[in-house]
């Protein structure tokens, strides 16, 4: 109250009297700062949490966080529990860092980097998942809602890329060589998703982007400062995220059967399972589109997939004998030269 009474009432007077014009064009004001509890600060109580001390303890960044992180149009609360919070969504987020600069090591976007048209459905459909992310927080963003840009952004992050997409392009990414082709498919998509995740995040937490992007020799600019808030793209090809959205839906479902097989004892790890798939017409059309019909050992980390065609989905769980490959860990039911899998010989 004292604030519209005093600054804002007051400078706008002043302003139009002397100028005509207001000295503002949007003012956004927060509500009060409580403890964990809800209660107001005080020496007395000894719950008064000072920012510089948060600062030289936990960085800068993990304050900035934690503001965008609340509804300031509410009172918000604020305690070692909630910045504890704060710090582990902080941690998930620098190690999506650390994952794509490791990968994108040695990567020369004038030699590597493959243009959106000439990657396979899947890689694609990520990307095209990034642009819906993208349009809420773009709104976010110009209607100050900062906490909807990290609702959006962070299970993205989370769910999206790091415990799928990361998990699938693994074994490619390790096993297979340098410059194989879908190699440059998932380095020039983790490009993509690097560069608009820095872009996004700059204004909430400048001090880690900063240093991520000092990393970065393949990207234009000096610094991640002189970035702006990626530009949307509109793709044609709807069909590719929807079916994309409805194969998540059933890797879902195969999960919870790879899970349920480890409890059972009947597999330790899932590269030791064998799936034995019955998909719908529906179903197979969605690896139709998104052309993974030979990858879904990769996308479920399996050794191997047995598909049929149903009329009910039911997935069931086998373990696979054999030898694991030194290599890349896969299954393989003859013991081959030196250990190996008949694809690591042939990288090798």
């Amino acid at each position: 109250t004292d604030q519209y009474r005093g600054w804002f009432n007051s400078s706008l007077i002043t302003s139009v009297a002397a100028f005509q014009k207001a000295p503002y064009k949007t003012v956004i004001t927060h509500g009060f700062v409580f403890d964990g509890q809800g209660k107001k600060m005080s020496k007395s109580l000894g719950n008064v949490i000072d920012p510089l001390v948060i600062a030289s303890q936990k960085g800068a960044d993990i304050i900035r966080l934690w503001v965008a992180n609340t509804n300031y149009n509410l009172d918000v609360r604020i305690n070692d529990s909630i910045l504890n919070q704060i710090e582990d969504m902080y941690r998930k987020i620098r190690n999506t860092f650390r994952f794509m600069l490791g990968n994108l090591n040695l990567f020369d976007k004038s030699k590597h980097y493959l243009a959106f048209e000439k990657r396979t459905p899947i890689h694609q459909a990520v990307i095209m998942d990034l642009e819906e992310v993208l349009k809420h927080v773009t709104h976010a963003y110009e209607t100050y809602n900062f906490e909807a840009i990290l609702r959006h952004l962070f299970p993205f992050i989370t769910n999206k890329i790091s415990a799928f997409y990361f998990d699938f392009i693994k074994d490619i990414l390790y096993i297979e060589t340098q410059d194989h082709l879908e190699r440059r498919m998932i380095q020039s998509t983790i490009y993509d998703l690097l560069l608009a995740f820095l872009q996004i995040l700059t204004p909430i937490i400048p001090h880690t982007t900063s240093e991520v992007y000092s990393f970065c020799s393949f990207f234009d600019k000096e610094d991640v400062y002189l970035e702006s808030i990626p530009q949307l793209k509109n793709y044609d090809n709807s069909s590719i995220l929807l079916e994309y959205h409805n194969f998540l839906s059933l890797r879902k479902n195969v999960l919870q059967a790879l899970e349920q097989a480890r409890q059972n004892n009947i597999i330790n790890a899932s590269l030791q399972a064998h799936i034995n798939l019955s998909l719908t017409e529906a179903q197979m059309h969605t690896l139709a589109v998104l052309q993974i019909k030979e990858q879904l050992h990769q996308l479920f980390i399996v050794s191997k997939v047995t598909l049929t065609q149903k009329a009910v989905f039911a997935v069931k769980v086998i373990k696979t004998e054999g030898f694991a490959c030194k290599r890349c860990w896969n299954v393989i039911i003859d013991e081959q030269q030196q250990n190996l899998c008949p694809r690591c010989q042939r990288i090798l």
